[in-house]
């Protein structure tokens, strides 16, 4: 479709035209009513967003946690190697390896070192911050039509790219697309009911509608 203004008696009206079918032409108050009506039922619930606050808190202890394991092992490799290179040092002192092989092999413990060093630092960053950021924002799913509202218009594309896979059509009186994401997809049967969108393909993740669940996905 291709959108453009209809000069009325007292103001211009926005039109939607099929660019095949040049006598189908929808208002655009109508069609903007209903898809915000469906940004409204894509918003999370109360009790939605608390629950996945509450999933995101538990998966970033983890995660932090698991970091902290992962540092461990690697500080017990790091005492390894620096063990590895007061041996190769004591060697070379007693005369029982040549130079050539003394710098070979401190070289090469010498990369080992650094690189887990490296690794070392990067498991110990306080880099929870992106995770902590993700909390805030899940409330913000409460209303998908304020953030639509505010998004640029590459944004706009993005979102409607994302939660409408394969495109959204407008046939009949109703919008069409051929997936929806299903993290979204929680009242996909009440949407389906008011007749403001028919999801062709079901979620093919679980075979069935995530409307059926009272949290959804």
């Amino acid at each position: 479709m291709t959108a453009g203004y209809s000069k009325g008696k007292s103001k211009y009206y926005l039109y939607y035209r099929c660019t095949q079918c040049s006598n189908i032409n929808i208002p655009g108050e109508k069609i903007h009513n209903k898809f915000e009506q469906i940004l409204d039922l894509l918003s999370f619930n109360q009790r939605q967003v608390d629950y996945w606050v509450e999933h995101v808190k538990e998966k970033i202890t983890d995660f932090l946690g698991n970091r902290k394991i992962q540092a461990k092992g690697k500080l017990e490799e790091l005492h390894f190697i620096e063990a590895k290179i007061d041996g190769l040092e004591e060697k070379m002192v007693n005369d029982e390896i040549e130079n050539a092989t003394y710098k070979k092999w401190f070289k090469k413990f010498s990369v080992q070192k650094s690189i887990i060093q490296a690794e070392i630092m990067e498991l110990n960053k306080e880099n929870d911050d992106n995770l902590s950021r993700a909390v805030h924002l899940i409330p913000a799913l409460l209303d998908v039509k304020a953030i639509f509202k505010k998004a640029t218009i590459f944004q706009k594309h993005s979102i409607l790219r994302e939660v409408f896979k394969g495109g959204l059509t407008y046939v009949g009186d109703s919008f069409r697309t051929p997936f929806l994401h299903p993290a979204l997809a929680h009242n996909d049967l009440i949407i389906k009911e008011k007749g403001l969108l028919l999801v062709e393909q079901p979620s093919l993740d679980f075979g069935e509608s995530t409307g059926c669940s009272a949290i959804g996905i």
